[in-house]
Parts: C-alpha cells; sequence; structure tokens
C-alpha cells in the first residue's frame, strides 16, 4: 500500500513541477529540440534525443517514451520542461521504435540499453533513473 501511494505521490509532484513550465515551453516558440544520439539496439540503431540538465548535477535521469503516433511539439515541451527542472532526459519516439516488431525480452533489452547509455556518462554515481511515457503504443 504504501508503496503504490508513493509511486503516485511521486508522479503527482513530477506533474507539478513541470506542468506550468511546459505550457510555457509549449504556447511560445517552437522548442529547439534535444541533440540526437544514435544508440545500437537489438533490431538496429535507435536515434534519441538526449535533453541535459540545464542544472550543474541531474536531479535523475528520465527515460522518456512517448510519439505512438509521431514524435511533436508536445513531447518537446514535456522533455525541455523536466530540463529546466534539473533532469537528464533522453526523448524516445515510441513510433520509430515500433517500426519493426519486438517482444517484451527485446523491449527489455533495448530500454536496458538506452538506460545504460543514458547513465554512462555519469560514471560509476549515476543519478535516479525514472522510465516513463505516455501514448507508447
Amino acid at each position: 500500500m504504501f508503496k503504490k501511494a508513493s509511486i503516485c505521490l511521486g508522479a503527482l509532484v513530477m506533474v507539478s513541477l513541470v506542468s506550468f513550465d511546459m505550457l510555457a515551453l509549449w504556447s511560445t516558440s517552437p522548442p529547439s529540440g534535444g541533440k540526437d544520439m544514435e544508440i545500437k539496439l537489438s533490431r538496429g540503431a535507435l536515434t534519441v534525443l538526449d535533453f541535459p540538465s540545464k542544472r550543474t548535477h541531474a536531479s535523475a535521469i528520465i527515460l522518456f517514451a512517448s510519439g505512438d503516433g509521431g514524435w511533436g511539439s508536445l513531447e518537446e515541451a514535456i522533455c525541455h520542461a523536466f530540463q529546466n527542472q534539473g533532469y537528464e532526459v533522453i526523448g524516445i519516439d515510441s513510433a520509430a521504435y515500433a517500426q519493426t516488431d519486438y517482444d517484451l525480452d527485446v523491449l527489455q533489452l533495448d530500454f536496458s540499453k538506452i538506460a545504460r547509455t543514458a547513465q554512462a556518462p555519469f560514471g560509476v554515481h549515476p543519478p535516479p533513473l525514472i522510465v516513463g511515457g505516455y501514448s507508447m503504443g
């Protein structure tokens, strides 16, 4: 019971931290985009977007998967909002990932590889890892 409540509370805190920032970014000019980062996965290379933290030390690394219908300005705004709050964000276009068939084992293998790649620049003490998203198909 406590674990479920903690997860829900954590999600609520995250949403509240970025909602104002995200709306401000989305309603103004289009975001500039993250830095392309190609990762070799089990079924070939996938280009993800790296949004480095705007703070000296990242609070956490977020693997943000979205874009079942394609990556767009809303996903960009969400990633920038997290980035501005001090998170390192790796944007994963779910539509691009799903262009070839996969099963649970492949998905786990690939997301583990993306996580290790995102954590590598931080050495032996990377920040916590958060995996989430929406519209992931």
